[in-house]
């Protein structure tokens, strides 16, 4: 988490991804999903991508993906100005797209 936190002062974006942060009995039932929370608290919505990893047999979809980590994060005590940014604003300016267009949407 501390490298993550340095990265992000340097201007990049964390990812917050499946594998790390959803329980599985196929690949990770030991993981900690406070760990995801940690980490947006430490360094913020506004520097974070919520994004899939999944895509290997016995995952679920990309969008099934996407849907739980949103359940996660929403469990976890995130709302809607804070889970947002992470699927919206952040991904459209990262890839150049007006961060604009992306709320409300």
């Amino acid at each position: 988490m501390d490298q993550i936190a340095k990265l992000v002062e340097c201007g990049v974006y964390a990812g917050l991804f499946c594998y790390p942060s959803l329980p599985s009995v196929i690949k990770a039932p030991v993981v900690d999903p406070a760990r995801t929370l940690d980490l947006v608290n430490r360094i913020g919505p506004d520097r974070c991508i919520v994004a899939s990893d999944v895509g290997m047999l016995l995952e679920p979809t990309a969008l099934e993906a996407l849907r739980l980590m949103i359940r996660l994060l929403m469990v976890l005590g995130l709302g809607p100005r804070e889970i947002d940014p992470m699927l919206k604003a952040n991904p459209a300016r990262l890839i150049g797209l007006d961060a604009s267009a992306s709320r409300g949407v």
